[in-house]
């Protein structure tokens, strides 16, 4: 059974945004949004775009609402009493796991439990990590939470841990909780179900040629609604203009998803089968040691 190809989302972005601008992006719309203090505060307004892309897709396809995979960087995790902690999707997970050193050929399942046992769990290993400094982090994060960092490779002896080959999670507060703590050189993913809303750089989309057009003309139409020519949008996202629209490559991919995923009709000569005689049975049996 061959599965569905899949790239990251920057690739996707990559790809997408050499077919629309040949010549390149417009720079203006590639910068992610600072705050005064130079804080990232928003993603780019293309990647703003491309996430309203796949976001709108996944309404209208349930089999883009499936196999969805979120992978944390170690630097965008928190760190909180000897657990890794991140957002919890808005959806249902599935399975959670590290990989190390981005080799996803030796990835380390983790069980899910009931909320609180990560937390007693991590309790009584309360000697084997320290918390994070965070002396860069102003103002402090509330309620004992820290930014990840590798000091918590190595324990107060600054003798290296390593990467736990075992390990548990839980969901809690809308967030998911893991114990022990990753390592600097580990991501967290997680799978699951849902809708999904923002994509990381190394999130997993699907590559399909029908699924890139139809990113394609979303964002496309996009671009035209809020920066270039709307009449040229609605153009682009009208299913009477003729062939060519997003809403025709939308249909394609409802039609794919509903015909890839329907109970399929029995073939006649199944239902006609007979029941085999007495020298079929013996010959099934021959060379059958007792």
């Amino acid at each position: 059974m061959t599965s569905i190809p899949k790239i990251t989302f920057l690739a996707l972005r990559q790809r997408s945004n050499a077919f629309i601008w040949p010549s390149g992006p417009p720079e203006n719309l590639e910068a992610t949004l600072k705050d005064a203090d130079g804080n990232t505060i928003a993603p780019a307004p293309l990647t703003m775009l491309y996430n309203e892309a796949l976001a709108e897709i996944a309404k209208w396809v349930p089999c883009e609402q499936v196999r969805l995979v979120n992978v944390h960087a170690f630097a965008t995790t928190y760190f909180k009493g000897g657990m890794t902690v991140v957002p919890a999707p808005n959806g249902v997970v599935t399975r959670v796991y590290t990989i190390a050193n981005a080799r996803w050929n030796d990835r380390v399942f983790y069980v899910q439990k009931e909320w609180p046992e990560p937390e007693g769990w991590m309790r009584n290993l309360i000697t084997g990590w320290r918390d994070p400094a965070n002396a860069a982090v102003v103002p402090a994060l509330p309620l004992g939470f820290k930014k990840a960092e590798s000091t918590t490779d190595r324990d107060a002896n600054g003798v290296v841990i390593g990467r736990a080959r075992a390990g548990i999670w839980a969901l809690h507060d809308q967030k998911i909780w893991v114990a022990p703590w990753l390592q600097s050189n580990e991501k967290l993913v997680t799978q699951w179900r849902g809708i999904k809303s923002e994509w990381t750089d190394d999130d997993l989309v699907t590559a399909t040629q029908d699924y890139q057009k139809a990113v394609r003309l979303y964002v496309q139409y996009g671009f035209e609604r809020d920066y270039g020519d709307t009449a040229k949008a609605r153009m682009i996202h009208d299913t009477f203009t003729g062939r060519g629209t997003f809403d025709e490559a939308l249909g394609d991919l409802i039609w794919q998803c509903r015909e890839q995923t329907k109970v399929q009709k029995r073939e006649p000569q199944s239902e006609d089968q007979r029941g085999p005689i007495t020298a079929e049975l013996e010959d099934d049996e021959e060379g059958v040691s007792a």
